[in-house]
């Protein structure tokens, strides 16, 4: 019985294989022609018209949510082919090397077609894009174990530069070493600060090694195999294990087995779409009792919601802090404008960092 379920299940896929391809090269045909035109990627109009079309066609209720899923990673799948298209001059910087979790993000957000730059640390990825060498920047800016990477929010303040774009990426950490290489072999263990507190647990097991933190995981990973030494392992993705042919000593050590990263894209000028819906701010207040909270009243006052806030210190000024606000909302819509407009009135530093897409993130 099951036997020939399956035998009608291989034949659908078959068919959805094939149906696929040629999606995909119509879609390569739409791409040519936004470009001749000077058309930009998203056509949120045209995809509310397929959603509800199906919604038409789909007889069963129980079934719409997960085929609207399928479709919503088709129509990801057609904007990426489409961007690499589009943009086939454009050139994404990351910090790391291959095999790190910044440029499996950006394969992920841009396709493996785009010109990629990898820069030794996040501040060098900043200077690229400021020197025009890049035309987006990749970057880690929280995890869901550890928290926010203070030094891109500190980087932030300091270019003035707009997130444009943002991903939510599952991060498995492993423990990679050589060939000959065992647990009890190992004396020393290398990964980036965040990897190695990703796996603290996993660590306490063994006291004896020494953890030293180093530029990003897939560059230990790559020092591990430079060494050709047993002794030295590194915490990173399998990807980089493969890259570097080296094995995995003992796979998912990351402490949340939900590890998640949010990766940020960044550009030069702010870019602009219907489908945008999330807003970054960045402020400062004055160093007065209540001064944070009458901003965060404009927000509930105006019916925003305020989905992350973030502070780091001024460094001149002790005691004094500057924030960052990710806020659901759309750039000219009433009430963001409104409640913008009396922000401004209440800090003494405000900009608008980015306008983009909202993304799925730690919930989900």
């Amino acid at each position: 019985m099951i036997h020939e379920i399956r035998k009608k299940i291989d034949s659908i896929d078959d068919e959805l294989v094939k149906l696929l391809s040629r999606r995909i090269d119509l879609v390569d045909e739409v791409a040519r022609y936004k470009k001749d035109h000077r058309l930009g990627v998203k056509d949120t109009d045209r995809e509310l018209d397929i959603k509800r079309r199906l919604l038409g066609i789909i007889e069963r209720e129980d079934q719409q949510e997960d085929i609207l899923a399928l479709m919503e990673a088709v129509f990801d799948l057609s904007r990426k082919r489409q961007r690499g298209s589009l943009n086939e001059e454009a050139v994404i910087g990351f910090q790391g090397t291959r095999g790190s979790f910044s440029e499996e993000m950006a394969i992920h957000y841009f396709g493996e077609t785009m010109e990629k730059k990898s820069y030794e640390t996040f501040e060098e990825v900043f200077h690229a894009l400021a020197n025009k060498e890049i035309t987006y920047g990749v970057l880690p800016i929280e995890n869901s174990s550890t928290g926010a990477v203070k030094e891109i929010y500190d980087l932030l303040n300091r270019y003035s530069f707009y997130i444009v774009g943002e991903h939510y990426l599952k991060v498995n950490q492993h423990l990679i070493g050589l060939e000959s290489a065992k647990v009890d072999t190992i004396k020393e263990v290398y990964s980036h600060p965040q990897g190695i507190e990703q796996c603290e647990h996993f660590l306490s097991y063994y006291p004896g090694w020494k953890k030293v933190s180093y530029l990003n995981t897939a560059t230990s990973v790559a020092l591990v195999r430079d060494t050709g030494d047993p002794a030295i392992a590194a915490i990173g993705s399998e990807r980089a294990a493969n890259i570097f042919g080296l094995q995995i000593i003992k796979d998912n050590i990351n402490d949340n087995k939900l590890n998640t990263t949010r990766f940020i894209v960044i550009k030069g000028e702010m870019e602009e779409d219907a489908s945008f819906d999330k807003i970054s701010l960045m402020f400062t207040t004055a160093h007065t009792a209540g001064s944070l909270y009458n901003i965060l009243a404009i927000l509930a006052k105006n019916e925003i919601n305020m989905m992350k806030i973030e502070s780091r210190p001024l460094k001149h000024q002790p005691g004094q802090y500057f924030f960052f606000v990710d806020i659901e909302g759309k750039l000219g819509s009433e009430n963001v404008t409104r409640a913008l407009r009396d922000i401004n009135d209440h800090k003494r530093y405000f900009r608008v960092l980015g306008h983009y897409k909202k993304k799925e993130g730690f919930s989900s």
